[in-house]
């Protein structure tokens, strides 16, 4: 492999680190704003939270797991389109939408 390729595999991997891990604590910082907009109280931005850290706790040794034994490739471009959906999901949500619809993206 030549020197611009290893350079370009390297930088699109930490970036996609960068973004995971900036994912992992973006929802601490807009908290107030989701109870403000959904009108929840704290339970059930607490159990939001709840379902997002145990998604990442249940999902992280899975795809360890199955990266360690079947192609990284694939389960990479997987776990992207996954994430892709979730996200475009997400952002149909409306404010008269259902508290469960929310939870959805997260997990």
């Amino acid at each position: 492999m030549c020197k611009k390729q290893s350079y370009l595999k390297c930088h699109f991997q930490d970036n996609m680190l960068v973004t995971v891990f900036t994912d992992f604590f973006f929802f601490a910082g807009v908290l107030n704003n989701v109870q403000e907009d959904f009108h929840i109280g704290n339970d059930l931005v607490g159990l939001l939270q709840t379902a997002f850290v145990l998604s990442y706790m249940i999902f992280a040794p899975l795809f360890g797991y199955l990266g360690d034994r079947y192609s990284r490739r694939w389960i990479m471009a997987f776990g992207v389109f996954l994430w892709s959906l979730t996200t475009l999901l997400g952002s149909f949500m409306h404010v008269s939408c259902a508290y469960e619809l929310l939870v959805l993206p997260t997990v």
